[in-house]
C-alpha cells in the first residue's frame, strides 16, 4: 500500500517459481488466525484512514471478529464430533437390533420396561465411546485397529459393572456382549468403507499412506531411512528415482510408479535434483501425491499438503511421546484421577505424606492450572510446552545444565503415565 502511495508499483515476478507453504503459523480457520487477520485490518486502518472513517470501519471489523470466531467455534465442534455422533448412533442400532432378535427368538417371554433399556443403552454408549476415546481411536490418522481396542475395553467395562449389580436390576447380559461386537464390526467396517473410498475424515496414516518413494542418490536415499528412524516415522522407502537411472524409474513418470508401488508420498533431496526440477515435478503430478523435501545434511524433512492442516515435520528431535494426542490426553487423564483420589482419601494419608500443600496442589491439578510432574528447573525451546509442575522429575538430584536437558529430553520422548505415578508416589510418601 505505501509503494503504491509512493507512485510505485506491484509487480509479479513469472518467470520464478516458489513453494511457499501457506497457513503455517496460523492455521487458517482457527480462533488465532481469525484474531491476527482481523486485527491486522483494524492496524491498517488506524494508520491509513480518517478519523470518521476509522469510527465506520473498526466497529464492522470487530463484528466480523466475533461473527467468525462464533462460526470458527461451531466448525471446530463439529468437526470434531460428527464421528462419535455417527458411531453412537451405530451403537443404538445395534443394540436395538440385537434386543429385538433377543426377545424375539431366545429369551421370548422377557419384557424389559422402556426406562430401564434407556438406562443401559444411554450407559453403554458412552462408556464405549468414552473407551474408543481413550484408546486415541479419534485421534488423526484414524486406525482400524484400535476400534476393537477401545470397544474391548468398553465390553469390559460393562460387563464388570454388570457384574456387580443387583440380579433385580441387571439387563440381559447376550444383548450386551452381542450389541458391543455388532457396533464394532460396524464400525469397524465403517472406517474400511472410508478409507476404501479415501476419504479425508477416515486418513489411516500419516500423510494418508506408509509407502514413500525417494527422488534422490542411494547416499542421501540412506540418510532418508535413518532420519525416519530416528525419528519415529513408521513407514516405508518403497525404492527411489535417482541421476543414475539406476532406481526404480524415471522422474517424469513418477505418478505411474506411485500407483504401481502404492506409494502416497514422495521425498525430494536437494541437490540431487535441482529446486527447478522439483517443483516441476510437484506441479505436474498435482494433489495425488504428498510431497516433502529434505536438504542434504539435514536432520528433517519438510512439507505441507494443505493449508487447512498441519504441516508435517520429519525431524530426529522432534518426536516427544508427550506431544502426541495420546500423551497429552494420558497426562490430563492421570492429573485429573490421581486428583481426585488423593482428595478423597486425604483425610486417611495426610499423616503419612512428606510432601507439602497436596491438598491444595491436588486442586490445582484437578482445575488444570497445573500438572503433577514436569521438566526439571531447565529452559529448552525444543521440548513441548506443559503446565507449570508441582514435582520435578529430577527428584532432587544434583544435576549439571546438560545433564538436566538430556533428562528433560527423556522424559518428553519417553513419557508415559505409569512413569508420572512413580514419580508421584516418590515425592508423597
Amino acid at each position: 500500500y505505501k509503494v503504491q502511495q509512493a507512485g510505485f508499483k506491484n509487480v509479479y515476478f513469472a518467470d520464478t517459481t516458489v513453494i511457499h507453504y501457506k497457513g503455517e503459523s496460523t492455521k487458517k480457520g482457527s480462533l488465532n488466525y481469525v484474531k491476527l487477520f482481523y486485527n491486522a485490518m483494524i492496524i491498517f486502518a488506524k494508520k491509513h484512514l480518517s478519523v470518521a472513517k476509522q469510527n465506520t470501519f473498526i466497529p464492522l471489523i470487530k463484528l466480523a471478529i466475533a461473527a467468525r470466531a462464533f462460526f470458527s467455534i461451531i466448525n471446530r465442534f463439529l468437526n470434531r464430533l460428527w464421528l462419535p455422533i455417527i458411531d453412537a448412533l451405530i451403537m443404538l442400532l445395534a443394540l436395538w437390533q440385537t434386543k429385538n432378535y433377543w426377545l424375539a427368538h431366545v429369551k421370548t417371554d422377557t419384557v424389559y420396561p422402556d426406562s430401564l433399556l434407556v438406562k443401559f443403552f444411554v450407559a453403554y454408549i458412552i462408556t464405549w465411546l468414552l473407551s474408543l476415546y481413550f484408546a486415541g481411536h479419534y485421534d488423526k490418522p484414524l486406525s482400524k485397529k484400535k476400534v476393537f481396542q477401545g470397544m474391548g475395553l468398553g465390553l469390559l467395562i460393562t460387563l464388570a459393572v454388570y457384574g456387580v449389580l443387583p440380579e433385580t436390576s441387571r439387563f440381559s447380559r447376550g444383548v450386551t456382549v452381542i450389541g458391543a461386537l455388532a457396533s464394532t464390526t460396524l464400525i469397524w467396517l465403517l472406517r474400511w468403507i472410508g478409507q476404501a473410498l479415501q476419504l479425508n475424515a477416515f486418513e489411516t496414516s500419516q500423510a494418508s499412506g506408509k509407502h514413500i518413494i525417494t527422488v534422490a542418490n542411494q547416499e542421501q536415499q540412506n540418510s532418508i531411512t535413518k532420519l525416519l528412524q530416528q525419528a519415529g516415522i513408521e513407514k516405508d522407502i518403497v525404492g527411489g528415482i535417482n541421476q543414475e537411472g539406476n532406481g526404480i524409474g524415471q522422474l517424469n513418470n513418477l505418478s505411474a510408479i506411485a500407483k504401481l508401488y502404492k506409494a502416497s508420498e514422495v521425498i525430494y533431496t536437494y541437490p540431487s535434483f535441482s529446486f527447478k526440477e522439483i517443483i516441476e515435478s510437484i506441479q505436474s503430478n498435482g494433489t495425488a501425491l504428498n510431497y516433502k523435501i529434505h536438504a542434504a545434511g539435514a536432520n528433517s524433512i519438510i512439507g505441507s499438503n494443505s493449508k487447512n492442516t498441519a504441516g508435517d515435520l520429519y525431524a530426529t528431535d522432534m518426536h516427544f511421546a508427550i506431544a502426541t494426542p495420546n500423551g497429552k490426553r494420558n497426562k490430563r487423564v492421570f492429573d485429573v484421577l490421581s486428583s481426585m483420589i488423593i482428595m478423597l482419601v486425604y483425610p486417611l494419608i495426610f499423616s503419612k505424606i512428606k510432601a507439602k500443600n497436596v491438598f491444595s496442589n491436588s486442586w490445582k491439578v484437578l482445575t488444570n492450572e497445573a500438572t503433577w510432574i514436569g521438566y526439571e528447573n531447565a529452559v529448552n525451546y525444543n521440548l513441548p510446552k506443559m503446565k507449570p509442575n508441582i514435582f520435578l522429575i529430577g527428584n532432587g538430584l544434583s544435576l549439571s545444565h546438560e545433564q538436566t536437558q538430556q533428562l528433560n529430553m527423556f522424559y518428553a520422548r519417553n513419557y508415559s503415565s505409569n512413569q508420572d505415578l512413580k514419580y508421584l508416589l516418590q515425592y508423597l510418601f
